[in-house]
């Protein structure tokens, strides 16, 4: 289509038919076609189905977070919502249900429902609803892809960013089979440089899952369940793509969203780091911090109820109740992490939400060099009764400034 224009647009001017203003106008609607053709310039859809039989989201989304946003998706993708079943608060399209997925997905009628049960389940008759992440365009060089990825500037700290899982075994519990743990598929940032390496999540003691379907990665997150009234001592060790295993200069693991349930008792969520490590609370943190009699070391434990309904969707915390739930612990020169995670009994399941990004420090952007934005077109304005469609006044340019050039 580009080529066809500009080809027009070429004979035209050569037979003396188009005006220099025209010849811009009719070069600026092929611009339009490349840019959009090869920058993305269309815009991604919101809402998205992940497959059926599966809990995971496309690349770039992650699961609804609210009722509301399930009523939007279900209006994006042409679907209807369905009516409320025991277990809800009888709101339209809410159920509670542990044998489908957990937050937005379409059931075998093609309706929408909103699961506030914790941990869901995968079900052949059922497919997410998913909600694309914020994100900009990187470079292929820096991202080693291409692909749209979540970039971000933590100042002098290093990051890692959680792609995919590539093996999922925790405690040798499934859904894969084979060796024992989870891997994941990463990248390592450090200002300008990057590098992919694998992150490993493995189980030292005895693994006791809620629902293995809910491990593995959500959005930007890993995830784990574990059972109420379970407990499990988990580290996370690196690798290059090869296997060769590593050290990481620094190793920063953000824990979201400590919570327990209904009863202040029951399932209250506790994570205790090991080894030499430093860990930051928000200033107004809502987590409890109590030191261990037999091995006197710290443990972190949850003060404040949570549900699915307020569990995290952004690693950089989108509420300030989000920064509170949670704890940052940063390591140095490390070959292997260990973390024991645990909980109180309770009627519910729960999940572990984490990040290798520092939730507190880092912060979106400044783009790194080489990422192509898709910036604002001048106004176009129509011109009736020309053959080509829109029109461009030389004086909407105004003063060139640096790096505002179109053409």
């Amino acid at each position: 289509v580009y080529a066809s224009i500009v080809a027009q647009r070429n004979r035209l001017l050569v037979g003396g038919a188009l005006s220099r203003n025209e010849a811009m106008a009719l070069a600026l609607q092929g611009a339009l076609v490349l840019a959009t053709w090869t920058t993305g310039l269309a815009a991604k859809p919101v809402y998205a189905f992940g497959d059926f039989g599966s809990v995971d989201c496309p690349g770039g989304y992650g699961r609804v977070a609210s009722m509301e946003d399930c009523h939007d998706g279900a209006r994006a993708l042409g679907v209807l919502v369905g009516t409320p079943s025991v277990g809800a608060t009888g709101r339209a399209g809410e159920m509670k249900s542990s044998t489908e997925p957990s937050s937005c997905f379409l059931d075998g009628a093609g309706k929408a429902f909103y699961n506030i049960e914790l941990i869901g389940k995968a079900n052949p008759a059922c497919r997410p609803i998913c909600k694309a992440f914020p994100t900009v365009m990187t470079d292929g060089e820096l991202s080693g892809s291409g692909e749209y990825k979540e970039i971000f500037n933590c100042g002098e700290e290093s990051y890692l960013l959680l792609h995919g899982v590539l093996h999922n075994n925790l405690g040798g519990r499934g859904p894969d089979k084979g060796e024992e743990g989870i891997v994941y598929d990463a990248t390592q940032y450090f200002k300008s440089a990057s590098r992919k390496i694998r992150l490993h999540l493995n189980a030292e003691t005895p693994y006791v899952p809620s629902n293995v379907d809910g491990n593995g990665l959500d959005g930007n997150f890993g995830m784990f369940t574990l059972l109420a009234g379970q407990s499990v001592t988990l580290s996370f060790s690196f690798t290059l793509p090869d296997g060769t295993p590593f050290a990481m200069r620094e190793f920063v693991l953000s824990v979201y969203d400590l919570d327990h349930d209904f009863e202040p008792e029951q399932g209250v969520e506790r994570v205790t780091p090991h080894g030499n490590y430093k860990a930051e609370l928000s200033e107004n943190s809502l987590v409890k911090v109590e030191r261990l009699s037999d091995t006197q070391e710290d443990s972190y434990v949850a003060t404040v109820y949570g549900g699915f309904e307020d569990n995290p969707t952004d690693v950089l915390h989108a509420t300030q109740m989000g920064r509170d739930k949670s704890v940052v612990v940063h390591y140095r020169q490390a070959r292997k992490c260990r973390f024991t995670y645990s909980t109180t009994s309770g009627p519910n399941s729960r999940a572990f939400q984490f990040s290798a990004v520092d939730a507190f420090v880092c912060k979106r952007g400044p783009k790194p060099t080489g990422v192509c934005e898709n910036r604002p077109l001048p106004q176009l304005f129509a011109m009736a009764g020309k053959p080509f469609e829109y029109y461009l006044p030389w004086d909407t340019f105004g003063k060139a400034e640096p790096d505002s050039e179109l053409f």
